[in-house]
This record gives C-alpha cells, structure tokens and sequence, in this order.
C-alpha cells in the first residue's frame, strides 16, 4: 500500500511499528514481526491496513487530522494505588467503548495494553476531536463515576515535525474544543437562518454527536439492579449533557420528537442484546410530555413502539418526562394509557418541589420520580424537600425514585428519606449496554471512595 499522498500518516505508522519503511525496501508494507506493537496481533494490525487503505482511496488529503491516540495512562497516573484495583475493569472498558463508537469505516488499532490509535476517515478535525472527547468522557463516566477529560485522559493527535518525524500532541483541553465549536454553529445558523427541525430523522445536524448510555436503577426493598435506563448523552461546555439538554433547543417539541424516536430505536438494538443473551433484566425509555401530548405525534410515536417492540411488553417500562404541574387527572390518564399496553409499567418525571400526586396511581403511574443530575438546587435545598416528596407520594400508593445521585451525601439522604428505586454514578457506573440483574450492597458507593464499607 502506498502513502505517498500522505506523509504524515506514514510516517506515524513507521514510527509506531505498524508499517515498514521504504527505506527497508518493503514498501511499506505491514509489520509482521517484532515491529507490531504490542498488544495487537498480526490479524489486527493487517485488517487495520485493509481498513486504512479504504480510507485512503476516498481521502486525497491527509489523514494526520484524523488520527488520534486515546490512552488511559494520565487516569493510571492520577489514580495511584487505586489503579490496581480498576485496571482489569479499566482495559476491558477501553476496548468496549472504543468498539462501540466506531462507525462502519472508523478504524482502530490497539497501541499498547492501555492506548488506542483511532481514525475518523469521514469527520473533519474538529468533529474527530469531539469524537475522541465523547468517548473518553464514556470510558471515564465508567471508570471513575465521572468526566475529568483534562485531568484524567490523555488524547493526543498525530502531528508532523519540521524534521520529518511524528509526534503526538496533546488536545487542548476538551471545554476550548466544545467552546469553539459550539460558537461557530451558533454563528452559522445566525447567518444561514438554519431550521434544522426540518432536517431529516436520524441524521438531523441537531443529533450529531449524541450518544446513549444505559445507567442502572437500584431497587432498594430487593437491593437488587435490574431495571436499565437509557440516557442521551452529548459533551457540553460545561461538562456532559445528558437527557433533553443534548438538544440545540430542549423546548423545540420537533427536537424533542426525534430525539424520543432515535431513543427507540436505540431501545430495539438493546432489547434484541438483552433477549438475545438471555439477560433477566428490564428496559427504561424515557419521552416527553411534548410528544404525547400532540395527537399526531403520539399516534406516530405508538406506531413506532407497536412496529419496533411488538411482544417486549414485559421487559420495558416508560419514563414520561417533564410532565407539567397541575397536570388533570384525566389528561393524565389518557397520557399513560397510551403506553400501557406496550409496557411492564410507567413511571413519571417531576421537579422535586412537586408534592401533589392526587389520583396519579388511579391514573395508571406506577412510580414519580426526580432527576438531580443538572439540578442547580443546593443539596441543602434538595434534602429539606426530598421527605415532602416521598411522604405524598407514598400516601398515594406511588413508588418513588430518584436519578442523579452523584455525591455519598445524597445517596445517603435518598436511602435515609425511603425512595424506592435509586439511580446515579456515586451507586454505579453507567455502560454502553444494558447489563442482567445483580446484586447490590448497600456499602458499594463507600468502597468506590476506598472507605470500609462498615461506614454506611
């Protein structure tokens, strides 16, 4: 294979022992022998070939803008002593997320037991930085519980040297990237008067970029997890986005409309996972209050789930969100009678200061819960209101739960206040898949900080 055409490329294969230079007479062809890097095998370092040479033959430009190495040892570093104990978790996550966020012609190659080179044949730089902050951000999330990019991943991008050689050099950090590319959109929609409603389903320019991540629900009576949501994710200025927030416009209900049927589609793929391998465990799907309350868009909805999860009723359960205060009872029944009959169940969203559930069981929900991820509410202001909540809701039969608990403090606050179900990265880290039913002890979110589980 020739890269003539693309310097840089080569010179970075040659460099890491994935190619042979022509200096050797081998025109370039791939390692085979101790040149492989270690960790990949002959078999993959040859299909990565195969791969890279697909791309070459659609790109005349360079490919040095998009490859990059993605490698876990800045978290190794940071973690100290406490890398022991996750490094098995750790590899195995690496892998996983990095073969789950590629594309049909993404390329990856395994560098060494803690790095991988990735290319993005079809993104453009920008898009390809995004990519590889999206993906560390999911690897750490399941690591570590959280999305310290800058602190605790290191992404580097195949960069040429005034002397011909190749280095590798640092991202900026991820906030500048998501920064900048946040303000060019905004000015070009400015200037182009973009109505990216009208864009087409699945590919809407206000999609790109979302991923899903299925986060566990503890059941506090069983102590059992067997109940996985799915939640959208998107890398903001700030830190991640997750839920509606990934939207350009949250309150735009064409946005909102698309995102519920690509979270469906979503659910089809991990449903088909979970019967597949014979998992036990139940499936979330959250939708908008926006969505069901348009007839045309709830009939278009049902018909979704009526042709994509015929006879998976029994393993999924709805999540109706942002559901209006002072919502009629009968306006609320007919809402979620439109999702019984596909469903185990259906539960319902609220603002934590919402304290009146009257007839929300009759009506058909089976639990209201809340979600603290992007609360702006102290956790002083949200434990003074969670014993209102969860007092009102079970004087109407109503289970209650509780998403986004990131900190111990308010994980011991919800189990101390008796929601039902609990959910958030201080109990568990969230995965690419939906996993089977397990135990959970209740000492677990104090072992992850390396306290005695005696503690809790």
């Amino acid at each position: 294979m020739s890269l003539e055409n693309h310097p840089v490329l080569a010179n970075a294969l040659v460099k890491l022992g994935l190619m042979k230079d022509k200096e050797d007479g081998a025109d370039n062809r791939p390692a085979t022998g101790p040149e492989v890097l270690e960790g990949s095998s002959t078999t993959e370092v040859v299909k990565f070939h195969l791969q890279l040479d697909k791309a070459l033959a659609r790109h005349r430009q360079d490919l040095g803008d998009r490859t990059y190495l993605i490698s876990l040892s800045k978290l190794k570093e940071n973690l100290g002593e406490r890398w022991n104990e996750l490094e098995k978790n750790a590899r195995l996550v690496l892998k996983a997320e990095i073969n789950n966020a590629m594309a049909h012609d993404d390329i990856s190659v395994e560098f060494d037991d803690l790095s991988y080179l990735v290319v993005f044949p079809d993104l453009g730089p920008r898009e390809a930085q995004l990519k590889c902050t999206a993906i560390s951000e999911a690897i750490l999330e399941r690591i570590i519980g959280r999305e310290q990019i800058s602190e605790m991943m290191d992404i580097r991008k195949v960069t040429p040297l005034e002397d011909g050689s190749t280095e590798f050099e640092s991202l900026p950090d991820f906030r500048e990237i998501v920064e900048s590319t946040v303000n060019e959109i905004g000015q070009m929609r400015k200037n182009q008067d973009v109505d990216v409603s009208h864009q087409a389903n699945g590919s809407s320019g206000y999609l790109h970029g979302v991923q899903f991540i299925f986060r566990p629900l503890l059941t506090m009576k069983s102590k059992i997890v067997s109940t996985f949501l799915c939640v959208p994710i998107r890398p903001g200025a700030r830190g991640t986005l997750s839920g509606y927030d990934v939207l350009q416009d949250p309150q735009s209900p064409a946005q909102i409309f698309d995102l519920d049927r690509e979270t469906v589609k979503l659910g089809v793929r991990a449903i088909n996972d979970i019967t597949r391998t014979k998992k036990r465990s139940l499936l979330a799907l959250p939708v908008h209050f926006e969505t069901l309350a348009n007839h045309q868009r709830q009939i278009e909805y049902i018909s979704l789930i009526e042709d994509q999860l015929s006879g998976f009723q029994k393993r999924l359960v709805f999540e109706i969100v942002a559901l209006p205060d002072g919502i009629p009872q009968a306006r609320l029944t007919e809402l979620v009678t439109a999702l019984h009959p596909h469903s185990r169940a259906v539960m319902a969203r609220f603002s934590l200061d919402h304290s009146s559930f009257p007839g929300f069981r009759t009506g058909g929900l089976h639990a209201v819960g809340v979600d603290l991820y992007n609360s702006s509410v102290t956790e002083a202001s949200v434990m003074t209101q969670m014993e209102a909540f969860v007092s009102n809701a079970h004087k109407n039969n109503l289970k209650t739960y509780v998403l986004g608990i990131h900190s111990i403090s308010l994980y011991t606050a919800t189990v101390t206040e008796g929601f039902d179900y609990l959910a958030g990265h201080a109990l568990t880290a969230a995965s690419s898949e939906a996993g089977d039913i397990s135990a959970f002890s209740m000492g677990m979110p104090f072992k992850k900080l390396g306290e005695p589980a005696d503690q809790q």
